[in-house]
């Protein structure tokens, strides 16, 4: 959607099956939406986002609009200091979202990180590496196992330096079990 303002948002509705618009969503999102991912939880079915604003409503990276995840350095055109990667859901209703960020003044961020936030409580924010952030790129989580009970989470996130890959296993805590092990850059086929 283009506002008036200038700047563009998003609008997320809910359709049920026979096409009627039901309650939940919202008619103007995050402006500018810079990134963004939308997930059921498996313990109760319930829609819920992240997504990074360089802008409106605020400069961060947000659960379902209105939770700061992370407040953000950014100019409202386009540049944000903090990278959404992905979602996973745990037990008790709980979310961990991958993310890094740039430590920019007044917005300290120290690299690869996991929100953990229960939808309408307070957020925790657990860094996985101690960076400026610069160098890391593409979060990623994903759950081990079919379970929100199995408590144990695959993350990974790309370095730019050398395009070598960190992989680690967490638990819901965001405590590191394993990891994070280096993996090898990826090279062409028919390359030594």
């Amino acid at each position: 959607m283009h506002s008036t303002s200038g700047h563009e948002g998003d609008r997320y509705q809910r359709v049920n099956d026979s096409g009627t618009i039901v309650s939940g969503g919202w008619a103007w999102g995050l402006s500018h939406s810079m990134a963004g991912v939308i997930a059921p939880h498996p313990e109760n079915g319930l829609l819920h986002s992240a997504g990074v604003s360089d802008c409106y409503p605020s400069k961060s990276l947000l659960l379902d609009g209105n939770t700061i995840l992370f407040a953000a350095d950014a100019d409202c055109a386009g540049k944000v200091s903090v990278q959404l990667g992905q979602m996973a859901a745990a037990a008790g209703s709980l979310w961990l979202v991958a993310m890094d960020a740039i430590d920019r003044p007044g917005y300290p961020g120290r690299g690869v990180g996991v929100a953990r936030v229960r939808p309408g409580r307070t957020p925790s924010l657990v860094w996985l590496t101690n960076t400026t952030g610069t160098d890391e790129r593409d979060p990623v989580i994903a759950r081990i196992g079919t379970s929100v009970a199995s408590n144990r989470f695959l993350v990974g996130w790309r370095l730019l330096g050398d395009g070598s890959v960190r992989v680690a296993v967490i638990d819901s805590n965001a405590v590191v079990l394993s990891g994070p092990g280096d993996r090898e850059p990826e090279r062409q086929l028919g390359s030594t």
